[in-house]
């Protein structure tokens, strides 16, 4: 599973009329057996300070599945 905000949503047209939505996002680390992500009581909680795949910004919207972020107060800001 990957983590990301996004930053921008474009819309492509193509010639004939045909529109894509696309993400522009920034990725979080989120690499099991890591500092980076930690599981318990069925939340998930992500270390938003470290970067991933920076080169690959953008998925199309059909593969992005929404969740909803709060701060964790017991682990800090990031």
């Amino acid at each position: 599973m990957f983590y990301g905000t996004i930053l921008e949503v474009m819309e492509v047209v193509y010639i004939r009329g045909r529109k894509v939505l696309v993400f522009r996002y920034q990725w979080f680390k989120s690499m099991p057996n890591s500092n980076s992500i930690f599981e318990q009581y069925n939340l998930t909680s992500i270390n938003i300070k470290s970067s991933w795949y920076e080169d690959q910004l953008y998925i199309l919207a059909m593969q992005a599945r929404q969740v909803f972020c709060l701060p964790n107060l017991k682990r800090g800001d990031n």
